[in-house]
């Protein structure tokens, strides 16, 4: 399985625990187990990942906010989406 593939999987299952998302996915491409706990590893990586990122985006914006804080705030996190998906990953080549 592509990583792009499992992290479309990842990213559209939120609701789902690390364990049952491997589970789903192996058994949708009819993996062996040690696929599935290897997935299961990756999954959390992913999800740490998107926690880290979130946090960084969350800090960007400060409380007591103005006009101009929020303008910042929108060239911050636009610069910031920008580079993450510009960012060339061997992965997905």
């Amino acid at each position: 399985m592509a990583p792009s593939t499992l992290a479309k999987c990842v990213a559209a299952s939120g609701h789902l625990s690390s364990r049952r998302l491997a589970e789903d996915v192996a058994s949708r491409y009819a993996m062996p187990s040690l696929d599935t706990r290897h997935n299961e590893n990756i999954i959390r990586g992913m999800r740490a990942a998107e926690r880290h990122f979130t946090a960084k985006i969350r800090r960007m914006l400060p409380l007591n906010r103005t006009a101009t804080d929020i303008s910042d705030f929108l060239k911050k996190l636009e610069d910031e989406c920008r580079r993450t998906e510009d960012h060339d990953s061997d992965e997905f080549v």
